[in-house]
Parts: structure tokens; C-alpha cells; sequence
């Protein structure tokens, strides 16, 4: 109710304003307003029910002689504002019009302009109305409706996201809702019924046109009553019908102030009636029409790399696709859908398939994803199959190249998919059997993707260093991830100066063999470095079964400027990516993964192999990591570095949470560094067992020779160590070399070799120690579990105490030569370590609590 309160007070202020203004600007005396042939100006509050292309809605009108000869002819102005209850959108008319009377006063023959303006909520639309009418006993009128400006709105699009194709393009359905005005005319003739009050109820009959821009055509018919009963009230009521808006009835009523003198029954003088007739309102339709129509077609989808619609081929879908894919007129950023309809692809004895740049090889077995300017959209798969189409040709990939789908075949001795210098490739959900060369070679790429693709190579001749299954060099963020690789040879999966962000993940590689000449470093998963900075991650892979006799092929092994500062038969047989020319650095994650049945009998195959050379920067995380039945190191490291280096190697280096077991012929964990670089190794909470072939469970050597290296740290915390065929954990420096040392709350079983824990310093080294609260299980009753030990001139400091022994010889201490061998509290050392004897040999000399009161002695600072 308080809504309709508003639009009636609206409609009587504007009312109040209008006839307001007409006195002042008429300024007619009041003796004129007496004169019945004279057109009176008026106001009319009206109601009109909701009727074919408007709601329910009140108006204030004003009609206004502009000029009039009484009787004769009259110039007026009419305005209409217009106001629907369901909202505040308003509408307006604003008319001029002109009408006299012909042929003896009998007739008036009029004619009028009008600008219309509706407000629709959505948009507002303009129109020009034009209109004739000849009125008397028989009226005739005709009014036309113009547009003006913007004819339609749109309400709201969408796009579905499946396409099809068509003349080489994936086509959408589009679904749009417009709003529009419409184009149109109506004419209508009437005549006098019946007498009813002071007029008579008059009859009209008509028809009427509209068009749209995007609406069609359409005619329909309008019957009509109206009635003044009185010269203040006005009636109405009309109802039509067409093919647009169907049947649609509405009623008017209207209140003049004042009303129209005179009456339209009334028979004087000739001419009295009609001319009264003059001043009525003009009858049309006041609201610009609208209506809402929705257009369905289709549109190209757009590339959004090029800003161009797609444009694809079809290789093999059926009637209308080509036969070959070289036969295709490709160029930058086309698309290429390949069917099954011919199992070999039509490629064999084609020699290369050359991909433009941006070009997308997809096969069409499964529904297609694209990028789009209105996001991802799907093409359905044109050819369903669980077959893939075949390539019997090697591909040759420009940039920003994707092959997605297909079972690859080259001729023997050709690699399957091939590139240089490229960007952004995307190799993807393939299978590539390779005979005698690699399954993927890609070099100087910048973020490649090989993914989902399961590679199989077949030697069947003698084994070369080409023979990766992935091989990737010189790339900046590659990510390999979800691939099986299958017989490799040198590398299952191999990468040359990875930098950037690498990713290598999920995958699972197996049966790699080594070259015809051993280069001692070939590997499952294999990455070599000699400049640049790379985050490395290694995780959730499994490397198995590279069980060829005689093979020295690691399960994973990472070289970072490692080349010829190693003085040993195991350079790259290419003679590449070796020594740095400045310094380097990377930081490698290898984290949970599975690592199994490595190498057989003694042929020297690692679990996990890292190897840095001079200018090397190395921070290494290896943890989660399953190692199961390795003829070799179960993980090693080896810190090489030269007399004269660029830098010398450092590494921060944390093994954790790893399972290694049956470990063949060598240790389970080592590492060796005769570097002067800073090395921190952290070893903790490990789990290994089956250490064979009399090797250890840990081992550390430190061998420098540099004349003041910076003191290595090494915490071995928390492991736990059983069925160990020599000693559990040894720990040696050797030349200049200087550690500081943890060995603490570990559990160490051995079988029956060497002592649980071994210490031993030699030469000029200097090894700082602190052993605590380890249980210490010898397997050989007759054998220490735990010895420390200074040779030459070596300084050793150790604080031992809360380890306890549960089977073996005891403890002990040994001093040779002119070492320094210095123990803290030693009188304490048999009741700290649960009642085991202390052996010593060589002097030993105490270090109290009174001497720690004064300056530490020198080399004596533990950690």
C-alpha cells in the first residue's frame, strides 16, 4: 500500500505543477474559461491494468492548447509520465499535435509527434511516435512507432563449454537474452455503439505490426471500448491477440481536472459536437514496447594465446578429415585431433611429423580440454577408444608444442619425439617404444612437461650413452611426473644442468642398463649440474629392478660440478657438464621414495648417489625414502674438491626417516669430503638393517688436506641399526681435517665384525665428540662396541657418557704416536657408561670439571 501512496502523490504533484504552469503561461481571463468552444487545458490521473508488453501502471497526464481558433482547428501539447507499480522505472511522452475540422465541421482531420522514453530497469529506449487520425461518426487512426538509439539490451549471455567442429573450427552455443524495443504501426476505425450517461460507448477495431532486430515479424489484432460517461471520467478496456505475445486483455480509467466541456451527444447548431471532439486526448500506445527474446547460436571459441579463434584439423575421425597429418596446411598455434580410424596414423615412411610453433597434437580417444577466453572447454573425444592412434614417425617439436595421446613407433635408430630450443612443450599421456635410440630428447627447453607417458626402450645392439628413456638438457623449470619408464640405458630419466624449479614425481622407472663403457655414474634417475642455481625435487618415485649382471646403475644420483675434479675412471663419456666455472649451487629434496632391488652381486649400483665437486653450494634433504636389496651404498656421498679451486665445496645435508635395508656390499649411509668448504651432515632417525658384505651401517670420512678448513658438524641422533656386518657407525678424519662431532641416543646391533661405534682421528685432523646414551649390542662378544682413537698427531676430545653396552669387550680409549687424546671426567666415565670398563691405552689425559672452570683446552670444543 505504501508503494501505491507514492506513485499517487508523485502523480498529483506533477499533476499540480503541469496545470500550475499552464494558467500563468496561458493567462487567459476567467470570463474565457466560461466559452464552450474553447479547448480548456486539463490534467487526467489514469490507472491501466498490465496489457501486452507492460505492467500495471498510473500515469499523470496534461493536455495543452498551444494555439486554437475556437471551433475551427487547435496546436497542442501533450505529456504523459508514466510510472508501473511493480518498480520505480519510469516512462514519459511528450507530444505535439495539431487538429481541425473539414468537410462542414463533420470531420476532424489531425496529425502528431511524439518522443517516448521508457525505463525498463535494465536499460532506458527511446522513440519517435508518429500518428494521422480523422475523427466523427467514424474514427480512423493510424500511429507509428521508431526506435531511436539503441534498439536492444543484453540481459544476460552464456556459452556452453562443449564445442564442436566446423570448417576448421570449434564451434559454442551461445544462449543470449536481449531486450528490444520494437519497430511498429497500428490502425484502428471505430464508430459509436450505444448512448451511455453523456457520451456514447464507442467501438474500435484494428490491427497492428512489429519487428525487432531479433525479433521477427509479427501482426495481430486489437478490439477496443471506450466511454465517457461523464466529462471528468474516461473508460477503457481493450484486448488483442498474435503469434508474440498470445491473447492479452487490459482495462483503463482516467480522472480529468477539469474534464472535457461540452458533450459528444449533444445535436445544436452543425459542428458543435465535433468540435469539441478537438480536444481530446490522443489515443496510442504510450509505452515504448518492449520484449525479450533469446537467440541461440554459435560462436568460435578464442585462443586466448592469440586472441584468435582456434583453428583445427581432423586426422582420421571419419567423412571430411584428412588421411595424413603432413598433408595438413599447418601453421603457429593450430590444432591437430587424430582418430583411430587408421591404426597407423598414416605416418609410416613419412620421415618426420614437423610441428609449427604453438601447434597441439591431440588424439581424439578421449574428450579434449582447451583454454578459452570463457574458460576451459571440452571437445568431446571424436573417436572413443582405449587405443591410442599410432605414430609410425618421429616427431620433431617447435615451441609451445603439446602431444597428448598416442602410441608413438619411430623406425629403429630414430628417438620418438625430438626437440631444440623450445618452450613451454607438453608431452603428455603417450606411449613410445624406441628401438636402439631414446624415447624423449629435449634440449635447451625452457619449463617443459612430460607427464603420464610410459617409455620403453629396446636395445638390439650395443648399448649407447643415447639411450634415455627421458632425456632433458639445459632446461629451466622441467616437471616429469606420472611416467614408466622401461629399459633405459644409462639413465632411466636424465637431466643435464636442471635449474630453476625441477620437479620429478610419481614416476617409476625400471630394467635401466649402463652403456657399453662403464662411466660409473649412470642412474635410474639422474641429474648433472655445472652452473646455475636449481631447486630439486626428487619424491614419490620408484626406481626398481635394474638387475642386469654387471650393471653400475644408482637407483637416484645427483652431480653437481663434479666432472673432473674426481681423480677417479668414472668422467662423463661425453666429456660435458663436468668441472664449474663458477660457483654453483642447488638444493635437492628426495623424499619418499621407493628404491629396490638395485644392481646384483658386486657391481657397485647405490640406492642414492650425491657427488659435488669445486664451487659446488649443496643443500640436500633425503628423507622417507624406502631403500630395499642394493649391491652397493644404500646412500653416499662423495665432497671431492681440487688443490687449486674455484671454491671449495660446501654442503648442508639432512638424512632422515629413512628405511634402508639388505644393503650387499657396502654401507648403508657414507659419506667422504676432502673438501675445506664448510660441511654440515645431520643423520637422524633412520632405520637400517642387513648391512652385508663386512661394511658399515654409518660411515664418515673427512680427508682434507687444505691448511685451515672450516670445521665439518655432524650429528648421528636417533637411528636405530641392526644385523650390521662391521662396525655400526665409524668415523674417521684423516690430513687437516676438523669435525665436530654427536653420536647420540642410538640403537646399534652388529653381527660379528667391528665395533658398534668407532672414532678415529689420524694425522694432524682434529675430531671434537660427544657419544651419549646409545644401547650398543656386539655381535662378537670378543669385540669393543665402542672405541675411540688418535693416531699420529691427531687431537682428539671426547665426552662420553650414558651408554650403555649390552653385549661385547667394553669400552675403549687409545692414544698412538704424539696425538692428543683428552676425555672429560674420566674417573666418572666407568659409572656414566652402566658400570663398562674403560680400556685405555696410550695416556689419556682427563679433562675435569676444574680445568672446563679455566679456558677450554685448545681443540676441545664439543658440540
Amino acid at each position: 500500500m505504501r508503494s501505491w501512496y507514492k506513485l499517487l502523490g508523485s502523480c498529483l504533484l506533477g499533476l499540480t505543477v503541469i496545470l500550475g504552469f499552464n494558467d500563468v503561461a496561458i493567462g487567459r481571463p476567467a470570463a474565457a474559461k466560461l466559452l464552450g468552444s474553447r479547448i480548456q487545458p486539463r490534467g487526467t490521473i489514469r490507472f491501466n491494468s498490465e496489457g501486452a508488453g507492460f505492467d500495471n501502471y498510473l500515469s499523470a497526464e496534461t493536455f495543452i492548447p498551444l494555439f486554437q481558433k475556437p471551433g475551427a482547428s487547435i496546436g497542442f501539447f501533450e505529456g504523459k509520465l508514466l510510472m508501473p507499480t511493480s518498480n520505480t522505472a519510469l516512462a514519459y511522452n511528450l507530444m505535439l499535435g495539431y487538429r481541425m475540422l473539414i468537410a462542414n465541421q463533420k470531420f476532424s482531420l489531425g496529425g502528431y509527434l511524439s518522443y517516448d522514453f521508457r525505463n525498463t530497469g535494465s536499460t532506458g529506449f527511446n522513440q519517435l511516435g508518429i500518428g494521422l487520425e480523422l475523427l466523427g461518426n467514424v474514427d480512423v487512426r493510424i500511429n507509428g512507432y521508431v526506435p531511436l538509439g539503441n534498439r536492444q539490451v543484453l540481459l544476460n549471455e552464456a556459452v556452453g563449454l562443449v564445442g564442436t567442429i566446423e570448417n576448421n573450427q570449434i564451434l559454442l552455443n551461445r544462449n543470449r537474452l536481449f531486450q528490444e524495443a520494437l519497430t511498429g504501426f497500428d490502425l484502428e476505425v471505430g464508430t459509436p455503439l450505444v448512448a451511455l450517461g453523456k457520451d456514447y460507448l464507442r467501438g474500435y477495431a484494428g490491427l497492428y505490426y512489429y519487428t525487432g532486430e531479433s525479433i521477427a515479424d509479427f501482426v495481430g489484432v486489437r478490439a477496443r471500448l471506450s466511454l465517457r460517461p461523464i466529462e471528468y471520467l474516461s473508460l477503457s478496456a481493450t484486448v488483442q491477440n498474435d503469434d508474440r505475445f498470445g491473447t492479452r486483455a487490459w482495462f483503463g480509467i482516467g480522472v480529468s481536472f477539469p474534464g472535457i466541456a461540452g458533450s459528444r451527444r449533444r445535436t445544436p447548431e452543425s459542428g458543435q459536437n465535433i468540435a469539441v471532439r478537438l480536444g481530446e486526448s490522443l489515443e496510442r500506445v504510450g509505452f515504448v514496447t518492449i520484449d525479450n527474446e533469446r537467440v541461440q547460436d554459435q560462436i568460435p571459441a578464442i585462443n586466448p594465446t592469440t586472441s584468435q579463434p582456434y583453428r583445427i584439423f581432423t586426422v582420421d575421425t571419419g567423412t571430411g578429415s584428412a588421411a595424413r597429418i603432413n598433408d595438413l596446411p599447418l601453421a603457429q598455434h593450430d590444432i591437430v585431433l587424430v582418430g583411430v580410424l587408421d591404426t597407423d596414423g598414416n605416418t609410416a615412411g613419412q620421415g618426420s611429423v614437423n610441428l609449427q610453433d604453438g601447434v597441439q597434437l591431440l588424439s581424439t580417444t578421449v574428450d579434449r580440454q582447451l583454454p578459452s577466453t570463457i574458460g576451459t572447454i571440452t571437445i568431446p573425444a571424436l573417436t572413443p577408444s582405449i587405443q591410442r592412434p599410432i605414430i609410425s614417425a618421429n616427431i620433431v617439436l617447435a615451441r609451445n608444442n603439446t602431444i597428448d595421446g598416442f602410441n608413438i613407433q619411430p623406425p629403429a635408430g630414430q628417438v620418438a619425439i625430438i626437440g631444440n630450443n623450445i618452450d613451454s612443450a607438453r608431452i603428455i599421456n603417450n606411449q613410445i617404444a624406441a628401438i636402439n635410440a631414446a624415447g624423449i630428447q629435449i634440449t635447451n627447453a625452457q619449463s617443459p612437461i612430460v607427464r603420464g607417458n610410459a617409455v620403453t626402450i629396446t636395445s638390439t645392439t650395443v648399448p649407447a650413452f643415447n639411450r634415455r628413456g627421458i632425456s632433458i638438457t639445459e632446461s629451466t623449470n622441467a616437471v616429469i611426473e606420472d611416467n614408466i619408464v622401461n629399459g633405459g640405458i644409462g639413465e632411466g630419466i636424465g637431466l643435464d644442468n636442471a635449474l630453476g624449479n625441477v620437479i620429478i614425481r610419481n614416476n617409476t622407472v625400471r630394467n635401466v642398463s649402463q652403456t657399453a663403457t662403464d662411466t660409473n655414474l649412470e642412474a635410474s634417475i639422474f641429474i648433472r649440474n655445472n652452473q646455475g642455481n636449481a631447486n630439486i625435487t626428487i619424491e614419490d618415485n620408484v626406481t626398481e629392478n635394474n638387475l642386469t649382471p654387471g650393471n653400475r646403475v644408482d637407483g637416484i644420483e645427483f652431480n653437481l660440478c663434479r666432472g673432473n675434479s674426481f681423480n677417479v675412471a668414472d668422467r662423463f663419456t661425453d666429456n660435458q657438464f663436468a668441472n664449474c666455472t663458477t660457483p654453483a649451487s642447488a638444493t635437492v629434496i628426495v623424499r619418499n621414495n621407493q628404491i629396490r632391488n638395485i644392481g646384483t652381486g658386486t657391481d657397485g649400483s647405490d640406492g642414492i648417489d650425491f657427488n659435488i665437486g669445486d664451487g659446488a653450494n649443496l643443500t640436500a634433504i633425503l628423507e622417507g625414502n624406502v631403500i630395499n636389496s642394493i649391491s652397493d651404498a644404500g646412500i653416499t656421498f662423495d665432497i671431492v674438491s681440487s688443490a687449486t679451486p674455484i671454491a671449495s665445496p660446501t654442503a648442508n645435508i639432512t638424512i632422515r626417516n629413512n628405511q634402508i635395508s639388505n644393503i650387499l656390499n657396502d654401507d648403508g649411509i657414507t659419506l667422504e669430503s676432502d673438501s675445506a668448504g664448510q660441511v654440515v651432515l645431520n643423520i637422524e632417525n633412520n632405520v637400517m638393517s642387513g648391512i652385508g658384505g663386512g661394511n658399515d651401517g654409518i660411515d664418515i670420512e673427512f680427508t682434507t688436506a687444505a691448511a685451515s678448513p672450516a670445521p665439518a658438524r655432524v650429528r648421528i641422533v636417533g637411528n636405530e641399526l641392526s644385523n650390521v656386518s662391521d662396525r655400526g657407525i665409524e668415523i674417521d678424519t684423516t690430513n687437516q681435517a676438523a669435525l665436530q662431532l654427536e653420536v647420540s641416543n642410538n640403537r646399534i646391533q652388529t653381527t660379528a665384525g667391528g665395533e658398534a661405534v668407532r672414532l678415529r682421528a689420524q694425522n694432524a685432523s682434529r675430531l671434537n665428540a660427544t657419544v651419549n646414551n646409545n644401547i650398543l649390542t656386539q655381535g662378537n662378544p670378543a669385540t669393543r662396541s665402542l672405541e675411540l682413537r688418535a693416531d699420529n698427531t691427531a687431537t682428539l676430545c671426547a665426552n662420553v657418557f650414558g651408554n650403555t653396552q649390552t653385549s661385547g669387550a667394553g669400552f675403549r680409549l687409545q692414544r698412538n704416536n704424539t696425538s692428543t687424546f683428552r676425555i672429560v671426567d674420566l674417573p666418572n666415565l666407568s659409572a656414566n657408561n652402566g658400570g663398562v670398563g674403560i680400556n685405555t691405552s696410550g695416556t689419556v689425559t682427563n679433562i675435569t670439571a676444574a680445568t672446563f672452570s679455566a679456558a677450554p683446552p685448545a681443540g676441545c670444543t664439543f658440540p
